[in-house]
């Protein structure tokens, strides 16, 4: 969807830094109240504060709310993800495949916060941006505060303070993921992740020539991704060659129009699973001369 460019930086936090991330939460004033107050579920909680849709809580009552659910539910980056500020930004460029903005009781990656709730699909080894726009929010996986699975691949805070978190997802799937102060109004979106077949055109950025999201995951150990752009139309093909030089597989070789394209290798050769090593994906067409080494793990 069309956003003025976004500028920001990651910082890779581990669950230990649980203190820090939940500072701006104003834990001083809710710490209190926390301490002589009985345990609940976000469920429960929120059904006890009487609000019809959690945007009729106040922010002190979110803050609360958020804080119950971290101190039950540890933080959670997962192995790919990563948190931002918003502090000392600099520009990363394109590295997500697709971006969801949290404003209100929303998560939006398509313009349309009036639909049901959207679904962003990626391929393998691709990464999703999210956006914080306004309000108090978690990222958190899973359909709601119920399910067992709620949380268990990333559970991070989304406000003022920690304005962008970015997951790459490495396995076929869809997954559900949600808010917790606003999970009664359904603030909640999808992920679908598929394999990469053949070379398939998608949604980039103008004029850009080569790889445009680099092969991942990287280092692998077996589908890998990757997104590439060429500005002129004519016959391209991208090969893969190991460490000595030889041709081990041909991901696609025909004619494309200009434009951005997703593309991947299963990881395979001619005589089966590429074992364990060093490998290159090239890339050759009009104007067009590109490579990125790659290591396969098994």
């Amino acid at each position: 969807m069309s956003r003025p460019t976004q500028h920001f930086t990651r910082a890779a936090i581990g669950t230990a830094a649980i203190a820090v991330l939940l500072g701006t939460l104003a834990w001083t004033r809710i710490a209190p109240a926390l301490t002589h107050a009985p345990a609940h579920t976000a469920a429960e909680h929120a059904a006890g504060m009487g609000h019809g849709g959690t945007l009729h809580m106040t922010d002190r009552q979110m803050e609360e709310l958020t804080l119950r659910w971290f101190e039950s539910h540890p933080i959670r980056l997962g192995a790919g993800g990563g948190v931002g500020d918003g502090e000392d930004v600099v520009s990363l460029g394109p590295t997500y495949a697709d971006t969801f903005f949290a404003a209100g009781g929303t998560f939006d990656t398509n313009g349309n916060t009036a639909g049901p709730a959207d679904t962003a699909k990626i391929l393998v080894g691709e990464s999703i941006l999210w956006l914080w726009e306004s309000g108090i929010h978690t990222v958190t996986n899973g359909n709601n505060s119920s399910d067992p699975n709620s949380g268990t691949l990333f559970n991070v805070p989304h406000d003022c303070a920690h304005t962008q978190f970015e997951y790459q997802f490495d396995t076929p799937g869809l997954y559900p993921f949600y808010c917790v102060p606003h999970e009664f109004i359904a603030m909640k979106g999808y992920v679908k992740v598929s394999a990469a077949l053949g070379v398939m055109p998608v949604p980039g950025v103008k004029d850009r020539v080569g790889f445009i999201i680099p092969p991942s995951p990287n280092p692998g150990g077996g589908a890998i991704s990757f997104r590439f752009g060429i500005a002129t139309g004519g016959h391209v093909r991208g090969d893969v060659f190991d460490a000595a030089g030889r041709t081990v597989a041909t991901l696609f070789n025909h004619d494309l129009e200009a434009g951005a394209y997703a593309a991947g290798w299963d990881g395979r050769t001619g005589d089966g699973a590429a074992p364990t090593g060093v490998y290159y994906i090239r890339l050759q067409g009009p104007g067009l001369d590109d490579s990125r080494r790659v290591v396969i793990e098994r």
